[in-house]
């Protein structure tokens, strides 16, 4: 999205380029300026004008919301406690449950408490903002009633209203006020898992009508997954067995990194609940090994027997730091030799009007 606002905001510059060598070419220099302005208030007044009436409501609106989160003392209160817990990500509803009614009362009301959990700088188990990610559109399919779905996300933390009757095995953490914290048993980030089958969809829809019908089945309850060949069958070998005796000994999570020492007694395949890429990089004891893609798009890899210690690095594409310096020695370029390169335009320019000046046309009439 960046790149295409970055691109629009050249054109829009080009195109006013244009307009003012146009002006100044056929219009004595004593009105240019006059013109010029003149223009530039017929076109951008009215853009102006809208978009100060747009950021004054945004403005009323984001005073008011935050006048708002600011005077509800239980925010803090029920945040307090996760400081001290063990990573996961923390669940707070969604637009189409009991998340909806967590707003702040504000007359713009799309603020909710699962926007106040990404502000604080938790990983949160929450409506999507976009759909760019596999599995985002999953998300509301989550049933957190259901046996297995909370563990599908490692929504280990749950935050509700505190009049909501919450199942058995929600484990009260802190209530204050109008939430109450609740703490799942989930694995964590990372979950041996039983390979149940393998599909190859043809489409990012197709995947997640996959993932929709797996995700109600039983199947995540009892750690079976499937295998998603997407965009294309992908050879690393897998595990299909599961784990009789899984154990988690610790996780170590960042940005763009998981650390894990888990073991299991026979080879496994190991979940890591992070969307599928190519560019990460997985070690078993150091030694790196080949990936796959688990439903609902998950990263996976086959451990082998024994306890090991599995490291997740995300490595950015090789190409984005030559392009960067190419970007910038380009236009340096550009503007160190500008006027050159404005020379040899015009008489490029001027060699190409000459040669379809002198050409004839289709029917014998010169090119003009």
């Amino acid at each position: 999205m960046g790149s295409v606002q970055i691109a629009a905001a050249l054109l829009v510059g080009g195109a006013c380029e244009w307009l003012h060598r146009v002006i100044g070419e056929r219009l004595p220099a004593s009105r240019v300026l006059l013109v010029r302005a003149l223009v530039a208030a017929v076109v951008l007044v009215p853009v102006l004008g809208e978009r100060w009436s747009f950021a004054a409501v945004n403005g009323a609106w984001i005073e008011e919301t935050v006048r708002n989160v600011q005077r509800d003392p239980d925010i803090v209160a029920v945040l307090e406690p996760l400081r001290g817990l063990p990573a996961g990500r923390v669940y707070a509803g969604l637009r189409t449950n009991w998340g909806e009614r967590m707003d702040f009362g504000s007359t713009f009301r799309g603020i909710h408490f699962y926007d106040v959990i990404t502000e604080v700088g938790l990983d949160p188990v929450r409506p999507p903002s976009y759909s760019f990610s596999l599995n985002s559109d999953l998300i509301f399919d989550l049933n957190e009633s259901r046996p297995g779905d909370l563990q599908v996300f490692n929504a280990r933390y749950v935050i509700a209203p505190s009049t909501l009757a919450p199942p058995a095995d929600w484990r009260p953490v802190k209530a204050a006020g109008r939430y109450t914290l609740y703490a799942v048993a989930t694995t964590g980030y990372a979950q041996y898992v039983a390979v149940a089958g393998r599909i190859q969809p043809a489409s990012q829809a197709e995947l997640l009508q996959w993932n929709r019908r797996w995700l109600a089945s039983g199947d995540p309850a009892a750690g079976r997954y499937l295998r998603v060949d997407w965009p294309r069958v992908n050879p690393a070998p897998a595990a299909e067995g599961g784990c009789p005796q899984p154990a988690y000994e610790s996780e170590r999570v960042g940005p763009d990194r998981f650390e894990f020492v888990v073991s299991c007694p026979q080879g496994a395949t190991l979940a890591i609940k992070s969307t599928y890429h190519p560019n990460w990089r997985v070690t078993v004891d150091g030694t790196e090994q080949p990936t796959f893609m688990v439903s609902p798009s998950y990263l996976a890899v086959a451990v082998p027997a024994g306890r090991h210690t599995v490291q997740a690095q995300y490595v950015g594409a090789p190409y984005k730091v030559p392009l960067a310096v190419l970007g910038v020695a380009v236009l340096a370029a550009v503007m160190v030799l500008r006027k050159r390169i404005e020379e040899r335009l015009d008489g490029l320019a001027g060699y190409v009007r000459g040669r379809m000046a002198r050409e004839p046309g289709p029917r014998g009439q010169s090119l003009k």
